[in-house]
């Protein structure tokens, strides 16, 4: 319910102060591991993949993807509000996540596909997706937004180095 704000599980007062020391807090703790997030929507259809790199061996985590929609009008109630932002219109596969186990450097890659039609989305070209990593205790340990249409590539290989807009050599 509103306004109540949570920060890694954990209730915040809503005042400037609880707020910027949390988040202060926040960007200053080490994040466990990396994410990178794709989706395309063909259709009413949501293809959602996410690939995720451990720095340390982490056990009973769960994955969370949200797909949310940008804004929307239609979902207003009575009280005089004419726009809702990032409002959480799916979790797949659900809203207990995926469980996993990371190993330190061993990715992994989780994958879902959903027909979104039974929901309540106006625009399908207004949508993202959020993946977050969560425990037990709904500590979060990493989040970030998919990308949408985007291919990662699997080569990583690195062709040249610049210092100052000018090409490091020997490289």
């Amino acid at each position: 319910g509103l306004p109540h704000l949570f920060g890694d599980g954990h209730h915040l007062t809503t005042d400037i102060e609880a707020v910027d020391t949390f988040f202060n807090a926040s960007v200053n703790s080490p994040a466990f591991m990396s994410l990178a997030g794709s989706h395309s929507i063909s259709g009413t259809t949501i293809d959602v993949t996410t690939n995720i790199l451990s720095y340390a061996n982490l056990s009973n985590l769960h994955i969370h993807l949200v797909v949310f929609e940008n804004t929307t009008y239609g979902n207003t109630g009575d009280n005089g509000e004419t726009a809702f932002h990032h409002v959480m219109m799916k979790m797949l596969p659900d809203a207990y996540g995926t469980n996993v186990d990371l190993l330190d450097r061993e990715p992994i890659s989780i994958h879902e596909q959903f027909d979104l039609a039974n929901t309540f989305i106006e625009e399908y070209d207004d949508l993202g997706v959020l993946i977050f990593v969560q425990d037990e205790a709904q500590y979060i340990f990493q989040s970030d937004y998919s990308i949408e249409n985007v291919v990662y590539s699997g080569e990583s290989r690195l062709q040249e180095v610049l210092v100052d807009n000018a090409v490091l050599n020997p490289f």
